[in-house]
């Protein structure tokens, strides 16, 4: 095991800056090759924001918005059942009245208390 002063001596900043000198052209080739590599991974990254969605990402919307689309098929037709049950056992004046308050209190609660 080499001793901690020769490691710094062989790496530390004198010796990198030592390095850099004796290899000056060289370091100049290599910010040009740096540079068209990060132009690469730019175009690279652009590519992959242009393309089509994979199988996995479509698969995983269609999972989200069905489920969606179900819950909110349930509620539309216990919506419907409601309407139809309440205009058939109670008089138009007092569906007219009902109609009022619940679709005030499902606008408050959409509107104020769910957000």
């Amino acid at each position: 095991r080499p001793k901690r002063e020769r490691g710094v001596v062989s790496q530390g900043k004198l010796a990198r800056a030592l390095h850099q000198k004796a290899v000056g052209a060289s370091v100049a080739a290599s910010t040009d090759a740096q540079a068209i590599k990060d132009e690469k991974i730019i175009k690279a990254k652009a590519r992959r924001s242009k393309r089509m969605r994979t199988v996995r990402e479509t698969r995983d919307a269609i999972r989200y918005y069905s489920g969606w689309a179900m819950v909110l098929l349930v509620y539309i037709v216990c919506l419907l059942v409601l309407l139809i049950i309440a205009s058939q056992k109670i008089g138009p004046d007092s569906f007219r009245i009902f109609m009022l308050t619940f679709g005030t209190t499902v606008m408050m609660a959409w509107v104020i208390v769910e957000p």
